[in-house]
């Protein structure tokens, strides 16, 4: 019933079995060496903390995570797909609410300044944010925006919207933390909010936090608008003073394939009469044949305009062609066939032709003689138009 056991013997049954000692790990249970991939035990206790093995690991679990998304994509039916993409649309806003956290609590991190300060130089205590928010150390933006792979300004943003959404606007922080609202329709409220006075702030809250979740967001801007107006109508006469003084025409100097790009903030009067009469010369070079589309129609719209003569010209001669056209229409319904060939036949079918323009293109005599020597393009490059 009982086992004697000899004092003596250095092998105690209680303990566990000593494995033998066979010799070097074989080859085939070290990793394939064109895989770069480091044996276990040929690692060193800190050497997790070397770069190269983190990303090597990285990028096993990533391959990991790969191979079984796509087993998991295999199986997906219809319903399936769509709940996965509603599943990763909250991931998303998860993740990005996450940040806007981590934002926040390095904020709170660096709100006290450790080194020397009053000199020239030294880091300073800011605030990001709006009225009521907690000042940051100013160098600590930059270490937040380097990890983030952000600049400066981006990563000021993300700090500020952040603290103004935890202190200024805690109504909707808390439905953005539910998953009930995009981040990105948050952090806009908070931008516009910036200005306001921390009460004034909390008045806007309150009025939208219930609502951003379910408008579109031309609909939540103009919600914000009507919020701030009456939260603070000093400043909403302030941004419109501003808006005036940002008004202007701005043509970009960068031109490319004979394109350049102009921007226009004017009232919203001026920019939608503009935009009409854009579509009113764009149908009329339809009219007259122009086969392009109405985006580039449009383009063309600009030039014309400038030119106002040549523009009621291409109207007019666009509204006669159009009218024949209605008129033949309606005599070949009511059975005079002859009447409406006799319109037809006035109907004006030619293109729409600008005036004559004259190119003067300056060539020096080499590029002249390689052109009529048989190389028509010896002029490409850099010339000067008159």
């Amino acid at each position: 019933m009982f086992e004697m056991i000899d004092p003596s013997d250095d092998q105690h049954p209680a303990d566990p079995p000593v494995p033998a000692d066979d010799g070097p790990i074989p080859d085939d249970d070290l990793a394939d060496d064109d895989d770069g991939l480091i044996p276990v035990d040929d690692i060193a206790d800190d050497a997790w903390l070397d770069p190269a093995v983190q990303d090597q690991a990285a990028q096993v679990v990533t391959d990991l995570e790969d191979q079984l998304a796509a087993e998991e994509f295999a199986v997906l039916d219809a319903d399936g797909t769509l709940a996965e993409a509603d599943a990763v649309r909250m991931a998303v806003i998860r993740a990005e609410t996450r940040l806007l956290e981590v934002a926040a609590h390095w904020a709170d991190l660096h709100g006290v300044l450790d080194g020397p300060t009053g000199m020239p130089g030294c880091e300073r205590l800011i605030r990001l944010g709006g009225d009521g928010t907690p000042e940051v150390a100013e160098f600590a933006v930059a270490e937040l925006g380097v990890v983030l792979r952000v600049g400066d300004t981006a990563a000021v943003r993300l700090i500020a919207d952040a603290l103004d959404l935890r202190h200024r606007l805690p109504r909707l922080w808390a439905i953005v933390q539910a998953g009930g609202v995009e981040v990105w329709r948050a952090r806009q409220v908070a931008d516009r909010t910036r200005k306001l006075t921390r009460e004034a702030a909390a008045t806007v809250d309150a009025q939208i936090a219930a609502l951003a979740g379910t408008l579109t967001g031309r609909r939540l801007s103009q919600l914000v608008t009507k919020a701030i107006l009456e939260a603070d109508p000093p400043k909403a006469l302030s941004d419109a003073e501003q808006a005036k003084a940002d008004s202007g025409v701005f043509l970009s100097p960068e031109v490319e394939h004979g394109y350049a790009t102009m921007i226009i903030k004017a009232t919203a009067g001026d920019v939608a009469a503009f935009d009409q009469a854009l579509d009113v010369v764009a149908r009329a070079l339809k009219t007259l044949g122009d086969p392009d589309g109405p985006d580039q129609r449009r383009a063309t719209a600009v030039a014309i305009l400038a030119d106002p003569t040549t523009a009621l010209d291409l109207i007019t001669q666009a509204d006669t062609k159009r009218q024949a056209e209605s008129d033949a229409a309606a005599a070949r319904r009511g059975g005079n066939t002859d009447l409406a060939d006799t319109l037809e036949q006035k109907v004006d079918r030619r293109q729409f032709v600008f005036g004559p323009a004259v190119v003067y293109y300056h060539l020096t005599k080499t590029q002249v003689d390689a052109i009529l020597g048989g190389h028509p393009h010896a002029g490409a490059g850099v010339g000067r138009v008159e």
